[in-house]
């Protein structure tokens, strides 16, 4: 009787070590993603800084490209301080949002190679960096004289650009939120972004209110990262 209550408490015991080792190391996976993904991002942000300290503009915003030696052809921007598609939006894989890259590869500011092309030839990793996590593009752009990281990137076409919201969990957006930022979804610079569509805020299955939806364990958010 006694062995078998031993038993019991013994089995009951290696039970809760193991459910609770298994939270640890998932808790232990996710945090050391979000830091995978801090320093990408921080990577990026020192490029950008370097671009614009060197040539007092935002990547693909660029003008006399050819005069600095970035491209051998021009792929000068308007030089506004926005990064947009060439109808003014941020809609298209044109003009200054895949520049934006080329600029920053060819000029030696990002050790990686980004082509610059266009439309159904944008593709991740030769056109737009791939996220550490969630193996989604990165795309840069401007709204409302601000200029952001979104990572979504999926595809695009003739049409516009595509977005996915599959890309990271509730817990590994809120990760990276609470160490760069305020922890809160739709406030400060790192907010959660939904839909198909580049800037879309809307997204009630990564986040609801003011707090992230921790316990929804699948793919379901995007960010948006204002560059600073």
């Amino acid at each position: 009787m006694k062995n078998s209550i031993l038993s019991k408490f013994i089995i009951i015991i290696f039970i809760t070590f193991s459910v609770i080792s298994a939270y640890l190391i998932k808790n232990l996976i996710y945090s050391n993603q979000a830091k995978s993904l801090i320093m990408q991002i921080k990577k990026i942000n020192n490029a950008i800084d370097g671009f614009t300290e060197k040539y007092h503009s935002l990547p693909g915003d660029a003008t006399n490209t050819l005069e600095y030696g970035i491209t051998k052809y021009s792929t000068d921007g308007n030089g506004d301080n926005s990064v947009l598609d060439p109808t003014n939006r941020i809609a298209l894989a044109q003009g200054e949002i895949v520049n934006f890259w080329m600029h920053l590869s060819n000029s030696a500011m990002l050790n990686e190679k980004y082509d610059g092309m266009e439309m159904e030839m944008a593709k991740n990793n030769s056109t737009f960096p791939i996220s550490v996590i969630g193996n989604a593009g990165i795309v840069a752009y401007s709204d409302q004289g601000k200029s952001y990281l979104q990572i979504g990137f999926s595809y695009s076409d003739a049409n516009r650009i595509y977005t996915k919201n599959d890309t990271l969990t509730p817990t590994e957006a809120y990760l990276v939120d609470k160490k760069t930022d305020d922890e809160n979804p739709y406030k400060g610079i790192v907010r959660v972004l939904g839909g198909d569509i580049l800037n879309f805020q809307k997204n009630s299955i990564c986040a609801n209110g003011n707090a992230y939806r921790l316990k929804v364990d699948k793919p379901s958010c995007q960010l948006r990262i204002e560059i600073k």
